[in-house]
């Protein structure tokens, strides 16, 4: 599960060649596959599941992803969001229950990492699924703010478009700060500016 978890695609070979179990799961019964889903190593869940892995959908079924594991400080969806690059799993983590407006330690959510790291597909899917689009961290940062900071032009129409308040503030910074000082795209700045 380690080797799955932290990407070590050469270690789950030589794991798999020399008999590991792939369906051995910890005391949440969580399996590798999950991992690898989770921490984004999809080339590694391609190799478990050719390699006799249940299904996601069987691996899901069969963890416990209960309350707990679910809203932990390294929940699923938010580990998901900062790291997978796959959609179908993120899908299928909000439909086993992982709720789209966790916060961790920090405040953020779900949402706020997927923002953060540019995936817009994953925004899409998060609001689609009730995420709180202007939720703030502890930073008071918001989704809106990350994809200005990054310069991200299509994130931030796409937020804006469906609903995010670009007046929301981090002290005397919004959005349209961030834009300014760290995005530099001048797109960004007229459409907050409209």
């Amino acid at each position: 599960m380690y080797a799955a978890m932290k990407g070590y695609k050469e270690t789950v070979k030589i794991l798999i060649e020399n008999k590991a179990l792939v369906n051995k799961r910890n005391r949440n019964n969580v399996n590798a596959l999950i991992y690898a889903y989770m921490f984004g190593h999809d080339d590694i869940a391609d190799i478990l599941l050719q390699n006799g892995s249940d299904s996601l959908d069987k691996s899901l079924n069969v963890a416990n992803l209960n309350e707990e594991t679910l809203l932990s400080d390294n929940a699923p969806l938010i580990n998901a969001s900062r790291n997978s690059t796959n959609e179908i799993f993120l899908q299928k983590l909000i439909d086993n229950g992982a709720d789209v407006n966790y916060k961790n330690y920090n405040g953020d959510t779900a949402l706020i990492y997927a923002a953060l790291k540019g995936k817009i597909n994953f925004v899409k899917l998060l609001i689609k699924n009730n995420a709180d689009i202007n939720v703030q961290n502890r930073g008071s940062m918001t989704a809106l703010m990350w994809a200005c900071h990054r310069g991200d032009l299509e994130m931030t129409k796409m937020l804006l478009d469906a609903g995010a308040d670009k007046s929301i503030k981090k002290g005397n910074r919004d959005a349209l700060y961030h834009a300014r000082e760290y995005g530099e795209n001048e797109e960004i700045i007229k459409l907050l500016t409209k």
